[in-house]
């Protein structure tokens, strides 16, 4: 089934659609694909249905779905202004293809915004669309619901959603010139296919941020030795040039933040500075609750109550964001210092949200003079919700003794801050040496519980914006591999790719998905 939700006759599509027939844009990109693989199909365009389709009435009648949505970035009813959230029938497609999972079947969800409006929470009417809901006062009592990101974690296998993951922002200043990295298969069913790595043509719009997604599996944050029932893969990832944003700068040891709420984390050391030694710099990587967390470099003269925030050049900026003018000086009352009591940060150097991977942070020590100077580079954390961390690794202080890849030399003198003696509480976890954490990110997740029939992907972009009939054909065939976990291709287990057979004399393939027979 060819599940075409791309709300075109509704108003939030970006880039809009150009004039179409009546029928839904880029559908013949999925049908000349499932036609290429020797599979059979049906369309259910949403529009002209007007309804969610029953995930026993029809979804069931199918051993694979393709949900896909195009350019629709929140679905809304035809004429639907902005400010009043999502329409009642996102939720409702969600349910249904949820409850399809349920009985076992086959999901690739995609589309160049798939999930953005679940992953943002937009809120909804649980009844009908109208009346609508009022998503700028969201205390109005207008008896509207959040949507939730919870299909995206427990059956796409995405536990963190993080836009504009796939975007190459070219000229920082502008979003006019954005476009997508390309995507490499790394894993089942990607791995080796051979027009990997895919040119993904998706043009923004001009003055509007882009969306392309990458995706912290699941299994990243809830461990398969204790949650098998999650597990969940990272099939493809957006070749960025940049090395891993969770992996060591170099080479196998970094420090860790770990993640946890209320804490205030100083990685601190102290060291002379002098004319020629006055630079600190180290490598950084962060994903932080944007507005609400912040990064930030301390230092003061050794003996002396001077401390101050320190700038880094186009990365800090004195932007105190949501927490300070919600009260967290009752949390962490010794950045009233920097930010002062309005909250105007005249003293505040700091950054927020999440880094575009490994950041070389360049920090000038020469206002201290000739002096003894200690430093801290601290993470400051609001009462609820993370990001996964602050990662540093690399740094290089003045002199010698503070140089530290983290490896044979170890902390090389760098202690973990005592936050009580700033008037916060005790850190429930604190920085930490450690080899890579594990977490994995990539342009598309799949979801393959032991325990479950289901299988599902899901791609942080349009699979129509694949350039190339051919490499959107082996994407979807059986060259490459798509059939291996959602069953879009049905051929006999000896004419199977060798992945397939190996899972297939394993049992790990549902014998239903590769029989001959069947739509």
């Amino acid at each position: 089934m060819i599940l075409a939700d791309t709300d075109y006759i509704g108003p939030s599509n970006f880039p809009p659609y150009t004039a179409h027939d009546g029928t839904p844009p880029f559908l013949s990109a999925y049908t000349d694909a499932v036609e290429a693989s020797g599979r059979s199909y049906d369309v259910y365009d949403v529009d002209a249905m007007g309804a969610a389709p029953d995930h026993l009435g029809v979804l069931g009648h199918y051993d694979a779905v393709i949900w896909y949505t195009a350019n629709d970035l929140l679905s809304r009813v035809a004429g639907q202004p902005g400010g009043t959230g999502a329409e009642t029938q996102a939720n409702t497609m969600m349910l249904q293809v949820r409850a399809y999972l349920n009985e076992g079947g086959r999901l690739l969800y995609t589309g160049r915004h798939a999930g953005w409006q679940f992953a943002n929470a937009f809120d909804y009417n649980p009844v009908s669309t109208p009346p609508l809901c009022d998503a700028v006062d969201l205390e109005a009592n207008d008896g509207c619901l959040f949507l939730s990101d919870d299909f995206l974690q427990y059956w796409l296998g995405a536990y963190l959603f993080v836009e504009d993951g796939g975007t190459d922002r070219g000229d920082p200043e502008t979003t006019d010139d954005d476009t997508a990295f390309p995507v490499a298969g790394t894993d089942v069913p990607f791995a080796g296919a051979t027009s990997s790595p895919w040119t993904i043509d998706q043009a923004f719009a001009a003055g509007r941020d882009a969306t392309t997604q990458s995706f912290i599996t699941t299994s990243s944050i809830l461990k398969t030795d204790t949650y098998p029932q999650f597990t969940s893969t990272a099939p493809a990832e957006w070749v960025t040039g940049i090395v891993g944003p969770y992996e060591p700068h170099s080479p196998t040891h970094y420090v860790y933040s770990q993640r946890a709420d209320v804490r205030y984390q100083r990685l601190m050391n102290t060291f002379t500075v002098a004319p020629g030694e006055d630079q600190l710099s180290f490598f950084i990587s962060y994903d932080t609750e944007p507005n609400w967390d912040f990064v930030f470099v301390e230092a003061h003269t050794v003996g002396q109550d001077d401390w101050v925030t320190l700038p880094v050049t186009g990365i800090t900026s004195s932007d105190t964001g949501e927490s300070c003018p919600e009260g967290w000086f009752e949390l962490h009352p010794w950045l009233e210092r920097y930010q002062g009591a309005d909250c105007s940060g005249a003293g505040w150097n700091a950054t927020s949200g999440r880094s575009p991977g490994w950041e070389e942070w360049e920090v000038d020590l020469s206002s201290f003079g000739n002096a003894d100077v200690e430093v801290s580079i601290s993470y400051a954390q609001d009462w609820a919700t993370q990001g996964l961390g602050v990662w540093i690794d690399d740094i290089d202080a003045p002199g010698t003794a503070a140089n530290t890849d983290f490896e044979a030399s170890g902390m090389a003198g760098w202690t973990v801050g005592d936050p009580t003696e700033l008037g916060s509480d005790i850190n429930p976890l604190d920085w930490i040496l450690t080899t890579d954490v594990g977490f994995t990110e990539g342009a598309m997740t799949s979801m393959d519980p032991p325990d479950a029939d289901f299988r599902t992907l899901y791609f942080g972009f349009g699979f129509e914006n694949v350039v190339g009939t051919d490499e959107r054909n082996e994407m979807n065939g059986p060259g490459a591999r798509l059939p291996d976990l959602v069953g879009t291709w049905v051929g006999s287990a000896g004419g199977a790719d060798p992945t397939v057979r190996r899972r297939w004399a394993r049992g790990e393939l549902n014998p239903h998905v590769l029989a001959d027979t069947g739509t």
